[in-house]
């Protein structure tokens, strides 16, 4: 493999299958609330950075930094402990910050509620049954 003007050429397509398998690959998709978990920790510890001062930190915008702590802060206690025990990378996938931000912009928890029980993925039954230990999802 060579890169032209054009971009890359490949010597044979055997080689082009295998670079592009190897780019498309997914890394595993991290927790939401264990990233706005660390960016709390950073924000509490006494330091007083900004949430400014922590996106440079870990290389990310000033408003990602702040979606991300707002979902700890105000999304139903119960979803944010499920979801912080969840393990299962399906429901990961799709209970992303991008996803959840919505949800925290609703005032009402019984709303806010509702849009979880909404979403693909979403524990069955929201304030009685989620299990702080086991991830449990329910599909699409």
């Amino acid at each position: 493999m060579r890169q032209t003007s054009e971009g890359y050429f490949y010597s044979t397509v055997e080689q082009a299958r295998r670079e592009y398998a190897r780019k498309k690959k997914k890394k595993p998709t991290e927790n939401p609330i264990h990233i706005a978990r660390k960016y709390l920790e950073e924000h509490q510890d006494g330091l007083g950075l900004t949430y400014s001062s922590i996106g440079k930190k870990f290389g990310v915008s000033r408003a990602e930094v702040c979606y991300h702590i707002a979902l700890v802060k105000r999304l139903p206690a119960e979803f944010v402990t499920w979801l912080e025990q969840c393990d299962d990378p399906k429901p990961l996938r799709v209970l992303t910050e991008r996803r959840l931000r919505p949800v925290t912009k609703l005032k009402e928890t019984d709303q806010q509620l509702r849009a979880i029980e909404a979403l693909p993925f979403s524990p069955d039954k929201i304030p009685s049954t989620i299990s702080p230990v086991k991830c449990t999802s329910r599909s699409i």
